[in-house]
């Protein structure tokens, strides 16, 4: 299984994923993370920051982006809005 790293990119700069996870696809990664957005949202708007202007960025093993998902996408995701 190929492993990506998701970091995590918001105004202040992008906290990275040292670790990296294990995925079938980038598809079955991007699900995840748009179902963990949610939460990371909750948790900024507590602590008085600004959750719109972060994004996850998935970056393959050479550490090449694939893939940029806002999380303007997810709150679009979840009112039916387009994805």
């Amino acid at each position: 299984m190929p492993i990506f790293r998701v970091h995590l990119e918001t105004p202040d700069g992008v906290h990275s994923d040292d670790t990296g996870l294990d995925a079938e696809s980038v598809g079955a990664l991007r699900a995840e993370c748009l179902a963990s957005i949610p939460d990371i949202v909750r948790d900024r708007l507590r602590s008085g920051l600004e959750p719109m202007a972060c994004a996850f960025l998935i970056c393959d093993e050479a550490g090449d982006e694939v893939l940029r998902i806002p999380f303007s996408e997810a709150v679009h995701s979840r009112a039916g809005g387009p994805a």
